[in-house]
């Protein structure tokens, strides 16, 4: 009778909704033995089980044991509701633990449950004796990370920088990149970043958009800044404390190397044989003396994708609403920070493929003296785009003089301001997607029409002013060159 009650309260155990089992006989429900206490006892022992329990139970459990890979997991019904194993909540209330990866044989319900009573009494006796088997997270975290810094800009006093960093460890949701300027430098104003000094250290913080970094996952910022003396790059940077020299640490994975070939999964119409691949607004890559730049800086802007084979054979994979605004300029240029009078050429050959749809320009952007000024040439535009004027009327912008034959095309010239800068646009009077333009003339012709004097000339950019398109589109500059002297 002791074994046949202990073997009814087993069986409860494993099903808490059905009742004790009752003999055939039996008229009424019975009560709690009064050896219950001493089961309790029992079934906490052990090495008392094997005299107790039937032998078809330990034979069943002798030949589908548990993976002894298998992590143990304590899944408890209210109210345990505790992760952990609390045996002093759930001593007067069912709590099972169950094995993961149990053997799928099925050997008769009867069986699998007197199984999971022979496993959740085993799992108490360890838990009695201070033992409890765990998944743990590894004990420390992958970190790395390679940081690009680049001075896009420079005049006397003054230079334009910018940051991108790439976390090569565990994804992070807040960033904070550390450096030190080596000569007296200091950030007077910073885009995409929180940016404090002291001293020459300088801490740069994620903006409220940009903190989630996953693995290999890259994001830019850049600032404005003074020097006198010298303007060297600085020597070292950290991410969240962790020096970025380009590898990975505290991770059994190998460690990455330096490479100046980000890595990013491509997307559809990336070429595989594609350098460089990136998806982040500011993302850039400089190679052999060309600075590639995503450049997504307009609002409403949908995905792009840039890639480079090189500085002068890349493209984009863009989807951009068709609604009013530009919202990128993806491309590539060199910084000159020459004056006009010191330069004796300026020439730059191109060779484009565009969308038959959409709304976009193939253009030349300028920049002088600090970016007071600004010169685009247009060699194609298609949709609902045109220049910056002074006036317009019912077909849109009107030229301030036409037909201005100068840098081997002909052009029709537009005089206007953005509110932050002047600007002069030369819209070629026939769109064309390949072609060589002598760019010192076109800057020269500014100076005669006394437009602007002896400027300092500084980035030299070429690429694709999109405001919208339709659908997925690609643009690609097969092939260009930028030589000046």
């Amino acid at each position: 009778m002791f074994l046949f009650q202990l073997q009814r309260h087993s069986d409860h155990h494993a099903n808490p909704l059905r009742r004790y089992q009752t003999l055939r006989t039996f008229d009424v429900s019975p009560r709690l033995p009064a050896g219950y206490a001493t089961m309790v006892v029992v079934a906490l022992v052990p090495p008392l089980w094997r005299w107790i329990m039937d032998p078809r139970v330990l034979a069943h459990t002798a030949a589908t044991p548990p993976s002894p890979t298998a992590a143990v997991t304590f899944t408890p019904h209210p109210p345990c509701g505790a992760r952990l194993f609390d045996r002093s909540r759930c001593a007067s209330l069912p709590c099972r633990v169950e094995a993961l990866r149990q053997p799928s044989i099925d050997k008769g319900p009867v069986m699998r449950r007197r199984t999971a009573v022979v496993l959740s009494t085993a799992a108490i006796g360890v838990a009695a004796a201070g033992v409890v088997v765990l998944t743990a997270p590894p004990a420390s975290a992958a970190t790395g990370c390679r940081v690009a810094y680049s001075v896009a800009n420079q005049w006397p006093g003054g230079f334009g920088a910018n940051v991108t960093v790439t976390n090569l460890g565990d994804p992070v949701t807040s960033w904070t990149v550390v450096w030190s300027f080596a000569s007296g430098q200091s950030v007077t104003q910073a885009w995409n970043a929180t940016v404090t000094q002291a001293g020459s250290q300088v801490t740069a913080r994620n903006a409220g958009y940009n903190g989630s970094l996953g693995t290999g996952a890259s994001t830019s910022f850049g600032f404005n800044g003074s020097w006198t003396g010298s303007n060297p790059v600085p020597a070292g940077f950290t991410l969240n404390g962790t020096a970025c020299t380009g590898g990975v640490s505290n991770s059994p994975t190998p460690s990455r190397t330096p490479s100046s070939t980000p890595s990013s999964t491509p997307s559809n119409g990336v070429p595989s044989d594609a350098a460089w691949v990136a998806t982040g607004a500011w993302d850039q890559w400089t190679n052999n003396g060309y600075t590639v730049i995503n450049d997504v800086w307009g609002s409403g802007a949908g995905p792009q994708t840039i890639w480079a084979r090189t500085g002068t054979n890349w493209g984009v994979v863009a989807e951009h609403p068709r609604t009013s605004g530009v919202k990128s300029y993806p491309h590539t240029g060199k910084t000159l920070n020459r004056t006009l009078s010191s330069l004796t050429s300026v020439r730059s050959s191109f060779g484009v493929t565009v969308p038959a749809d959409g709304d976009y320009a193939t253009a030349y952007d300028i920049w002088a003296n600090n970016n007071a000024y600004e010169v685009m040439i247009w060699a194609n535009q298609h949709g609902a785009v045109g220049p910056i004027a002074e006036s317009y009327d019912s077909n849109g912008a009107v030229p301030n003089a036409r037909n201005v034959s100068v840098g081997g095309h002909t052009w029709n010239v537009y005089r206007g301001s953005n509110g932050a800068n002047a600007v002069f646009s030369f819209v070629r009077t026939s769109t064309t997607n390949s072609g060589t333009v002598d760019v010192l003339a076109v800057l020269n012709w500014l100076r005669t029409q006394n437009w602007w004097g002896d400027v300092t000339v500084g980035q030299v950019q070429f690429g694709f002013e999109i405001t919208g398109t339709a659908g997925r589109s690609s643009f690609t500059n097969g092939s260009f060159s930028l030589d000046y002297s």
